[in-house]
């Protein structure tokens, strides 16, 4: 169990700030918050006023802009990958019946998965990178 420590001898506290002070410090924070909520404020309604300027500029609602800055944003933080190793190697197979004249059977996926598994399971780790 951890038991709270002594100050050390060379410690000294600080002496507490004069009521004047703090009302100031206050003040000043307080003066503070309100010009960063105003300066938010404007600068939201700036963004609402363009997204609504560009709605009648190309005959769309505002909120399609603002859905686009808004939501459409994610899209390039959380990019998704191209794909996967396993969809483009069964793309590739059933490409390839289809340049050969074949038809791919009706089960589609699954009766190409039963055709060429071993195939595919033979791949290595860096030729199933390079499919994608």
């Amino acid at each position: 169990v951890s038991a709270p420590r002594a100050p050390r001898p060379t410690q000294t506290k600080r002496p507490p700030k004069p009521a004047a002070q703090q009302a100031a410090d206050r003040e000043v924070a307080a003066s503070r918050h309100t010009a960063i909520a105003n300066a938010t404020q404007a600068w939201i309604l700036g963004i609402h006023a363009e997204a609504e300027r560009l709605g009648q500029e190309f005959e769309l609602n505002g909120r399609y802009f603002l859905d686009q800055l808004y939501h459409g944003a994610r899209e390039q933080i959380h990019q998704r990958e191209a794909g996967n190793a396993y969809n483009a190697f069964y793309a590739l197979k059933a490409k390839d019946l289809r340049e050969e004249g074949m038809d791919i059977p009706s089960s589609g996926i699954v009766s190409l998965h039963s055709m060429y598994d071993d195939e595919y399971r033979a791949l290595t780790a860096q030729e199933r990178k390079e499919l994608v």
